[in-house]
């Protein structure tokens, strides 16, 4: 390999043989002590490789053997440089061209959001470039994954996990949103945990307060499950005075509800008719061609598609394509067969039964039934489910003073 890199660097010629005594010719060089790196032939025409100083000192060779030689190749770094030299507008370009593939192979150009559904990848983007100084064309040393991470956490609480990743010359974002409801914020002043449902209590636990249910006890919705107000013991089980706290503490409660959703069982199809294309060009976040065609009559849908070309796997060139498909359609009104019917009623009901899992409630029974009426369908259900069934009241002063302290006959 190394001899390979210093012939290349020394330069070497391919020279062809004609002439009845190649033979001696060969033994000349060698007498000589010139070196031939290597003899090959091609349908019985002779050729041999040699370092371009050492063809000077074989040409004297050539009348005493009767030989001729034709240079074939020349080929290493001094012959390049040579050609080089002539087209010093190739040479200019090319280091202008190594210049710009620096510059732009260490920024972002292109921020990749994946997983998100209650924030569209635009406010994500946004919030980015106003907030974080993270935009396309950033230089990526400037791009701190952790801080990123770390304010996207603190200003989204939807988000349950996120990564972000810096990949050559893409970010990119990936988070999942969590689809639990937010939890009744605790109040900073004394507060009860009072049922927010009608139910049978299943389990409790306490955290700070006093439980006033136990399992097994039937509630209704705003009875007191966990008072917020502490009473004080003395001696002989007196009590002195209450203390009024935030009641913490998780409270699951059995408790029946009634689902309701109603769906159209006629909808409109659109059947394409024609279709034309148009083209955005775009370098450097700035567009150098735009062509949208319009059409002037009937509806029509427009998709754009982002074509990206990519120099190597993870390096993204700031130019990119936007491909424009304007479809016209025409509206053909149908209406849903029983088997859709049932197959979309089944969507929706596993739909609301999988949210209400997602956020840790227990379905202990659940059923539907449907009913078309009209041009719709009507979809009823019941459901038994077991859940953290709670909400927070306020203590007012009244509750928790006891009337010796009004009275002046405290010791």
């Amino acid at each position: 390999m190394l001899e390979k890199l210093f012939l290349f660097l020394k330069g070497y010629i391919i020279l062809e043989l004609c002439g009845e005594s190649k033979e001696r010719f060969i033994n000349l060089c060698k007498n000589k002590e010139i070196e031939i790196i290597h003899i090959f032939s091609i349908n019985n025409v002779w050729f041999c490789k040699l370092r371009s100083q050492d063809y000077k000192k074989v040409r004297s060779f050539l009348s005493k053997t009767g030989c001729r030689t034709k240079i074939r190749k020349k080929c290493g770094l001094p012959f390049l440089l040579r050609e080089l030299g002539q087209r010093k507008g190739l040479v200019i370009g090319s280091i202008w061209f190594l210049l710009i593939v620096t510059q732009c192979a260490g920024r972002i150009w292109n921020i990749e959001v994946e997983g998100g559904f209650l924030h569209t990848r635009e406010q994500l983007l946004q919030v980015l470039e106003e907030e974080l100084q993270v935009y396309g064309g950033v230089p990526g040393d400037q791009v701190d994954c952790f801080e990123i991470e770390k304010r996207l956490r603190l200003d989204y609480s939807e988000i349950g996990w996120i990564s972000v990743e810096k990949k050559g010359c893409r970010l990119f974002v990936m988070l999942n949103e969590s689809v639990m409801p937010k939890q009744a914020e605790i109040p900073e002043t004394p507060c009860h945990i009072v049922a927010a449902q009608d139910g049978i209590v299943k389990r409790l636990e306490v955290f700070s307060g006093v439980p006033v249910v136990k399992a097994g006890d039937e509630v209704k919705k705003g009875d007191i499950l966990i008072s917020g107000i502490v009473p004080i013991v003395g001696d002989y089980d007196a009590v002195l005075r209450n203390q009024p706290v935030a009641a913490v503490g998780s409270v699951w409660l059995e408790s029946e509800f009634s689902y309701q959703a109603e769906y159209a069982t006629v909808f409109q199809q659109k059947n394409f008719i024609k279709e034309k294309n148009g083209l955005e060009i775009f370098l450097f976040g700035r567009k150098l061609f735009s062509y949208i065609p319009r059409y002037s009559e009937g509806e029509y849908d427009i998709i754009t598609t982002d074509i990206v070309p990519y120099a190597f796997e993870d390096y993204q060139a700031p130019v990119f394509f936007r491909k424009y498909r304007c479809m016209g359609y025409e509206l053909e009104q149908k209406k849903m067969t029983e088997v859709e019917i049932e197959k979309k009623s089944e969507e929706l009901w596993q739909s609301f039964l999988t949210d209400w899992e997602a956020q840790g409630v227990e379905i202990i029974h659940a059923q539907y039934t449907t009913e078309l009426r009209r041009n719709k369908c009507r979809i009823t259900g019941n459901v038994k489910a077991c859940g953290n069934f709670i909400s927070y009241q306020e203590i007012l002063e009244e509750e928790w003073m006891l009337n010796n302290e009004y009275s002046g006959d405290n010791p």
